[in-house]
């Protein structure tokens, strides 16, 4: 019997991941990285933790030389040393989340930001040069391989990139060369989703902008379409986690000046299903972001009922519109959407949406039934 090693760096979807592979004629290992403490290897429930230190990596790594196959959730700079350091006979898989690229490969970073985003990196280049600042500290402060190269060492490793966009792979592809596309998803629609229809609080005027305090959110680029707008409801930003410095300040304080509305920023991390019943709360929802980002948020709120409103550069938005969900462009839609007080989807819209979704996410994958 042939093994597969999985390895995460979050216990979030790991039981998802494990109930993927049931009953599958493999054995499996599952290895959950400990990103903070240094000197762990313990055995829990149906799963081992390992420190990422040299005395973690070297034991994963005895695991990895003894599999058929790894799959690496998150091309990370540990899962890339491991890699490349493993045994030429090992048979490695990398499913794809989207910042594993977009956060360590420079061309893509460089056309995430909008115009107003763009102003204000002009004057903090800690932002605007963070790739840059963190290859050099690695090259000449630990000297040691710069994440992009190793990353781009462990691709030439890979077997296959696995993800469920294909839209998505192609475009990366044109300026960066992937492995293999195979499609796969660890979840299933019900997972995500348990609900058969919105649970949409429908009485209130609320608009959910981002998804987190992260610059890639775009958020000063909400400021100029506000202007002279009054909205009589709350907007609200999420800003529980991501950047805590400068960008997070300088939002909030440009909120507060320009914005003719109610503003709230939440700060503290709730537990899911408290987030979840937040989130329910919004009737519309508008994210920024230039790049394949907060996914499971989006999901979530089309699924949900929300109206969604999206920056048309990022390419989810039109794969989205190519699926069928009723997505609206932010650029042109909404201010006049705004005025118009048009903010809810009607309830056909809604059940439309929702179906749309789950077609796309029932989509079942042939990837371990192909594997050998």
């Amino acid at each position: 019997m042939k093994t597969i090693t999985h390895i995460v760096n979050s216990k979030s979807f790991l039981g998802w991941i494990q109930e993927s592979v049931l009953g599958r004629n493999y054995k499996n290992n599952f290895i959950l990285l400990d990103l903070h403490n240094a000197n762990v290897f313990e055995v829990q429930g149906g799963y081992c933790k390992f420190s990422i230190d040299q005395f973690g990596k070297t034991k994963l790594l005895s695991i990895i030389n003894e599999s058929d196959y790894v799959i690496h959730y998150f091309l990370d700079y540990t899962k890339s040393e491991l890699i490349v350091q493993s045994n030429s006979n090992v048979k490695h898989f990398w499913y794809f989340f989207g910042g594993d690229v977009y956060q360590q490969i420079n061309s893509f970073r460089k056309n995430i930001f909008l115009p107003e985003t763009k102003r204000w990196m002009r004057y903090n280049w800690s932002y605007r040069y963070r790739i840059e600042f963190r290859n050099f500290y690695y090259k000449y402060v630990k000297r040691i391989v710069t994440p992009e190269k190793m990353m781009l060492d462990s691709v030439k490793r890979i077997d296959s990139l696995l993800w469920y966009i294909e839209d998505e792979y192609n475009f990366i592809n044109k300026n960066f060369t992937l492995p293999e596309f195979k499609y796969y998803k660890f979840f299933k629609f019900r997972d995500v989703f348990p609900f058969k229809e919105s649970r949409l609080d429908g009485s209130m005027n609320k608009i959910l902008l981002g998804n987190s305090s992260a610059v890639e959110n775009n958020h000063l680029d909400f400021l100029p379409i506000m202007k002279g707008v009054k909205f009589e409801g709350e907007i609200a930003l999420s800003f529980s986690y991501g950047d805590q410095l400068g960008y997070k300040k300088y939002v909030k304080k440009n909120f507060k000046r320009h914005i003719n509305s109610k503003v709230t920023f939440i700060e503290e991390m709730m537990p899911l299903n408290k987030y979840y019943e937040w989130l329910n709360s919004f009737n519309t929802a508008v994210m920024l972001h230039s790049r394949q980002q907060a996914l499971g948020n989006i999901f979530y709120l089309i699924a949900n009922g929300s109206k969604l409103y999206m920056n048309e550069n990022n390419l989810i938005y039109n794969w989205l519109l190519k699926i069928g969900v009723r997505v609206f462009s932010f650029e042109k839609d909404f201010k006049t959407h705004l005025e118009r007080k048009e903010m809810n989807l009607s309830s056909v819209q809604k059940k439309e949406n929702f179906q749309a979704l789950k077609n796309e996410l029932s989509r079942e994958s042939d990837f371990f039934n192909n594997l050998d």
